[in-house]
């Protein structure tokens, strides 16, 4: 259900900005995520539409990711391989 910002004028909600993600596809492989979602916001009668892209590493996920000295190469490493990832997808488009 899509709500607009005049559904809340005479609510405890005085500037309401509605954000609502109106559709998303999500794919993965053994190094990556993706996520590409529309968004559809209305601000004061305002409406616009805003397509995402969202690349993350696994790395990134991992409960013991925590960037510290101990793993600060791995971190780096992801940071590379997303990167070099993106150049690919870009170039395949």
């Amino acid at each position: 259900m899509w709500f607009k910002s005049d559904d809340f004028i005479d609510t405890i909600i005085k500037r309401a900005v509605v954000r609502q993600v109106i559709e998303k596809k999500r794919y993965k492989n053994k190094d990556f995520f993706i996520t590409f979602s529309t968004v559809k916001q209305d601000n004061r009668g305002k409406i616009t539409i805003q397509n995402f892209i969202k690349l993350k590493h696994r790395f990134w996920k991992q409960k013991i990711s925590k960037i510290s000295l101990d793993n600060v190469e791995d971190f780096m490493k992801s940071a590379s391989e997303i990167l070099h990832y993106a150049r690919e997808l870009i170039s395949a488009i």
